[in-house]
């Protein structure tokens, strides 16, 4: 039969270990050791808390002055659509007329944005230029030319002029609400 545990634990052969007298400066020496780590940690922790106030006071200027230039900006958008309202000779196409709401969308949404300030700017520079009123021959202006190099280089995919004049803002605005009316647009999809 097998022993029972309580009579292994009191035969004579078998000794506990006990703490010897060797063990106790080990514990000593780890708590001295220990304690003596402790005005590192307090000279690293206050290392640490002043690192960390001056980053944190230097991160909230930062996000200040972020939060500021954000509000002088907008500001001045404001400013900007006060001084200069929406044209509203672009409201015309949202008048019910012959031209299918779709073929309005695509006008508004990829032709017009540039093709208005292009003719604007041809005739600018056809005044500049005096060519109508020169009754000699013909100048060496070509308006079929200048036009079609303005619109390649104020292409809407890839000219990224961050100010819109008042007529361009005013077809954005409509361009937002006949997009709202037309299922099939880019927006709506």
């Amino acid at each position: 039969m097998a022993a029972a545990p309580e009579d292994e634990a009191q035969t004579p052969g078998l000794k506990l270990p006990k703490l010897s007298v060797q063990s106790m400066p080990i514990r000593e020496k780890r708590r001295s050791q220990e304690t003596a780590m402790l005005p590192g940690l307090r000279k690293n922790a206050q290392w640490k808390e002043t690192f960390y106030e001056k980053v944190q006071q230097r991160a909230l200027n930062l996000q200040r002055e972020k939060v500021e230039k954000i509000h002088v900006h907008k500001a001045e958008e404001e400013k900007i659509k006060k001084k200069e309202p929406l044209d509203w000779l672009s409201k015309e196409w949202l008048s019910e007329e012959k031209m299918t709401r779709d073929t309005r969308a695509y006008l508004l949404d990829k032709l017009l944005p540039t093709l208005v300030p292009g003719i604007e700017k041809l005739l600018m520079e056809v005044e500049r230029k005096k060519v109508l009123e020169t009754d000699q021959d013909p100048p060496k202006f070509d308006p079929i030319n200048f036009l079609g190099e303005y619109l390649m280089r104020h292409n809407p995919q890839f000219d990224t002029s961050a100010k819109l004049d008042p007529y361009k803002r005013g077809m954005k605005a409509v361009m937002e609400e006949l997009k709202t009316q037309v299922p099939d647009t880019a927006l709506n999809r």
